[in-house]
């Protein structure tokens, strides 16, 4: 009898301490874990766990590696400048091909190389969202790069409203290429140069510009009035050339119907002298005939 009391007196006890031994909730616990090292702290799932630093002046650490299930990255450390991608199965990088460099805000591709805000190893697409051409930066062969744009045009915009400003399209080498700052040999260029930037009645020239050991200066120029001037950025006629012409075959001056005018210099700077022809016969006269006007 005695003992079947006692059975049942440990079944309540048992009973009784299951309450509080056996978490049901989440419970707050307040519990200083100063000096406690080596131990291992299990709580249930749907616990929340609140860790208060007094005067916040300790922080949590984390040792080992947190994986992805948990919110981690699978990895234990990550080299300097590298952007952090999914692979499908878990954070990856891959710095030699995409790098960050946040001392100097600069994105590379394709190489760890950083000598732009944007440094890009390889071929480039660019598609507009709406529809229309691509613009492709690709590699045509070995040491040659071809810019191509599917039907369509180049428009290359200055904002400046200053009159003689320019548009241009460089063409130039350096020792190091890619390496903006390092020494430019100048080459030639193609410049449209806005003259006149009143809206109603703008003028644009296009010049051609050149180089040999002595600099860069323009050679040839189209100005809007269709003048064309070699060796002269001012051309006072249809072609206007500030040198020696030389030709090894047939010119022809004025038409059937309009003879044509030969305008030249006398020798002493002192005046011009106009040779006409007319039926065979040439007349030379220091007056300006109407022909030559």
């Amino acid at each position: 009898m005695g003992s079947t009391k006692l059975r049942l007196l440990l079944s309540v006890l048992l009973a009784f301490l299951a309450v509080f031994i056996t978490p049901r909730d989440a419970l707050a616990v307040v519990q200083s874990l100063n000096g406690q090292t080596g131990q291992t702290q299990t709580f249930q799932n749907d616990t929340n766990v609140i860790i208060n630093s007094l005067n916040n002046i300790h922080s949590l650490g984390w040792f080992g590696q947190l994986p992805i299930s948990r919110g981690g990255t699978g990895a234990s450390s990550f080299t300097a400048g590298s952007i952090l991608f999914s692979n499908g199965a878990s954070i990856s990088q891959d710095n030699s091909n995409l790098f960050w460099d946040d001392v100097n805000n600069r994105l590379a591709i394709g190489t760890t190389s950083r000598n732009s805000t944007l440094h890009v190893i390889g071929d480039a697409h660019v598609a507009p969202t709406g529809g229309g051409a691509d613009v492709i930066l690709a590699e045509w062969s070995s040491n040659n790069t071809n810019l191509d744009m599917d039907w369509a045009g180049l428009n290359l915009w200055n904002t400046d409203t200053t009159d003689n400003n320019y548009a241009s399209i460089w063409f130039n080498t350096k020792p190091a290429p890619g390496v903006p700052g390092s020494d430019v040999i100048w080459g030639a260029a193609v410049q449209a140069i806005f003259t006149d930037h009143v809206v109603s009645n703008g003028k644009t020239d296009l010049a051609f510009k050149v180089s040999n050991p002595s600099g860069f200066f323009e050679a040839i120029r189209i100005r809007s009035d269709t003048n064309v001037g070699i060796g002269t950025p001012n051309p006072n006629a249809k072609l206007d050339v500030a040198g020696t012409i030389r030709g090894n075959s047939t010119m022809f001056l004025g038409s059937s119907t309009s003879p044509g005018c030969i305008v030249m210099g006398d020798s002493d700077g002192s005046g011009v002298t106009y040779v006409t022809a007319n039926d065979g016969v040439l007349s030379v006269s220091t007056i300006k005939p109407s022909i030559c006007q």
